[in-house]
């Protein structure tokens, strides 16, 4: 019935053409697409065929506590810094755009001709310059290393709150049995 009033809704709006019933079915895949998205489906962590008699545990994740949150904060924060300080300047960018095309020219030139050597030349000359533009920055170093020290703050936070949730809780855990 709703598909019906669908199919008649869409012919008013776009028409009874060939091309109406083209939009039609358009405007009908992407409400499907739509619908489909917004399907909360569970996602399938792992397969696990069990005897009779078996049993399994499952242990979530526990939520973030305040602590984790701020280190969470912070490594996104420094991640942030850390791409907008690597981001290639416009100095770096043209460097790199007349290396690529000093190269390009010196494969493109017939091996041995005057061309072809000053395109080798012009790529000797700019490829440490880029080398030198492109090199991390001390503030980068540093922030690199930052990051790699939150990071692995983090990663312990996420441990510990995972083997707490592992741990003896307030509540006693799920366990399923077949048969």
């Amino acid at each position: 019935m709703a598909g019906l009033v669908r199919q008649r809704l869409l012919s008013t709006v776009f028409g009874g053409g060939i091309g109406g019933a083209a939009a039609a079915s358009g405007a009908t895949w992407i409400i499907d697409q739509a619908r489909e998205a917004l399907r909360h489906e569970p996602e399938r962590l792992d397969v696990a065929r069990l005897q009779v008699g078996e049993t399994y545990l499952v242990t979530t994740r526990p939520p973030m506590g305040r602590a984790e949150r701020r280190v969470d904060a912070k490594v996104r924060r420094l991640e942030a810094a850390l791409a907008e300080a690597a981001r290639p300047s416009r100095r770096t960018r043209r460097v790199a755009l007349r290396l690529a095309a000093a190269q390009r020219t010196e494969e493109r030139a017939r091996s041995g001709s005057r061309r072809q050597r000053r395109a080798a030349a012009r790529a000797e000359r700019l490829g440490p310059r880029f080398d030198r533009l492109t090199r991390p920055t001390a503030r980068q170093e540093r922030q690199q290393a930052e990051l790699a020290a939150a990071r692995a703050e983090l990663a312990s936070r996420r441990e510990a709150a995972l083997a707490a949730a592992r741990g003896t809780t307030r509540r006693r855990p799920v366990e399923r049995r077949l048969g």
